[in-house]
């Protein structure tokens, strides 16, 4: 049957199996991704979280805009780099920043503390 368009072939055997590695590969390569893209909404996810309670628990009874601009920062900075010893010199400074800022009424006591936590644990 010359001149149509599907001819009839023999696939070597071979080739055939040249074919199956590929396209396992191409299989496993795309399970991978999608693990890895899944994992990575789940510690996104986390750390939102994270960021979510330290913000609740902080900022409570604060009243002072400074005071929360900060705290949200350092909640931000602490649920993104807090579990990593990379950035063990900066945590201080953060955690500092959350716990002493919570519950306060006015932007310059927030400024004093800021500059404490800066002298005592710096960033």
């Amino acid at each position: 049957m010359h001149g149509t368009i599907c001819e009839s072939r023999t696939v070597p055997p071979a080739t055939a199996q040249v074919v199956t590695v590929r396209l396992l590969a191409i299989l496993a390569a795309m399970v991978a991704g999608t693990l890895l893209s899944s994992s990575g909404s789940v510690i996104a996810q986390t750390s939102m979280e994270k960021q979510a309670q330290c913000e609740l628990s902080a900022i409570r009874d604060t009243r002072s805009a400074l005071a929360i601009q900060f705290i949200r920062s350092a909640c931000n900075w602490l649920a993104l780099n807090g579990d990593s010893l990379l950035n063990e010199s900066s945590k201080g400074y953060h955690v500092c920043l959350v716990r002493q800022l919570s519950g306060v009424q006015a932007d310059e006591a927030a400024g004093a503390i800021v500059s404490a936590c800066r002298t005592s644990s710096p960033p």
